[in-house]
């Protein structure tokens, strides 16, 4: 069994459940499922090391009280994943390695509308949304591409390496969250997508002892 927060389910102005009281009435019980494949093909030779991964997975919920009863997509619910990655050893000293990564968008809430509750004496109080089927919007697909070189030395004490690559080379504007755009007054709903990492050099140096 699982629990979940009920749809619209407000915990800080009620001072019952701040007490500790009728928390039971915020939640709901369901159950959910999970599953999906897993395929991985390695090659490795004394200069090479490549690999390839694929997952295909389906995870889904269902809450008598969430989304009319109906399953509705889990967030973690990334239909497909691939992870490529090859290194090359140059010599003893110098290597190279590049990785690619692949993964279906996530499934999240938006909006469909919003509205602005007015207190009495005029002034603005807070914004009450109205959302459509739960999990009902995907993002696009995550992927994007690193690379590194690193140079390696042993020493009598161990060895010390000096690393340098780029995160995200191809400057993929990845989502990582999607804010909504509410100008009150204009009865117009927009969104704005939020991306972390852009294209990124990197350095670092290690010692192991």
């Amino acid at each position: 069994h699982l629990i979940n927060y009920i749809e619209g389910a407000d915990f800080v102005p009620n001072p019952d459940v701040l007490s500790g009281n009728n928390w039971e009435d915020k939640v709901t019980e369901g159950s959910g499922s999970s599953k999906g494949i897993e395929l991985l093909v390695r090659k490795q030779d004394v200069q090479n090391t490549a690999w390839l991964s694929y997952t295909l997975s389906e995870s889904r919920r269902q809450f008598a009280e969430i989304n009319g009863g109906q399953y509705f997509p889990f967030r973690f619910d990334l239909r497909h994943a691939f992870h490529l990655v090859y290194a090359r050893k140059l010599d003893k000293h110098w290597s190279l390695s590049a990785a690619w990564a692949f993964r279906s968008g996530s499934h999240i809430n938006l909006a469909l509308n919003e509205w602005q509750y007015v207190s009495q004496d005029g002034s603005p109080d807070f914004i009450y949304q109205n959302f459509g089927g739960k999990n009902s919007y995907t993002l696009p697909p995550y992927h994007r591409l690193d690379i590194s070189a690193r140079y390696k030395k042993e020493k009598p004490w161990g060895h010390w390496s000096f690393d340098v690559g780029i995160y995200n080379l191809y400057n993929r504007k990845n989502i990582y969250f999607i804010k909504s755009d509410f100008q009150p007054g204009t009865k117009t709903l927009g969104y704005k997508a939020v991306s972390l990492i852009p294209v990124l050099p990197y350095f670092s140096i290690d010692i192991y002892l």
